[in-house]
């Protein structure tokens, strides 16, 4: 599966420390293998969620991967890694939880053709032709 967004797009949003905390299950101090791995599920839950909401607009995985939707696996990445943890949404994680919210209804508009992201659209896979039947005379009269 393609990831939209990496490591290094999350530290743009949270500070390394954070984003240790929030994978840091072993309390290692560290980015374990283990730590590594929960960041990549949470990057690539988001990656398919986008997908879910542009497979019936745009073929997925995206590629190249339009700035748009990497910045909106970002806040769905981060969302993502919050929630395993369990927060308050009227603390001061409600940022990540507002940007979330905005992420999901972007996603519902790019879906609904309201949006565009820059990506090609594909055109359609199948073309459908209408043939009508010949007209068959019997006797000539009929045409008339």
């Amino acid at each position: 599966m393609t990831m939209y967004c990496t490591r290094e797009d999350l530290l743009g949003q949270v500070s390394e420390h954070v984003l240790l905390g929030l994978v840091d299950d072993e309390n290692a101090g560290e980015m374990t293998p283990e730590a590594e791995q929960r960041l990549e599920k949470a990057i690539s839950d988001a990656s398919g969620r986008i997908d879910g909401y542009l497979q019936a607009r745009y073929p997925v995985p995206l590629n190249p991967v339009p700035r748009l939707i990497r910045s909106l696996c970002v806040d769905i990445a981060v969302y993502n890694l919050f929630a395993r943890r369990g927060f308050d949404e009227e603390s001061a994680d409600k940022a990540v939880v507002t940007r979330y919210r905005d992420a999901i209804r972007l996603l519902e508009q790019i879906a609904a053709g309201k949006v565009r992201i820059g990506a090609n659209t594909p055109a359609p896979a199948h073309t459908v032709l209408f043939a009508q039947r010949p007209k068959v005379m019997r006797d000539g009269l009929d045409l008339f």
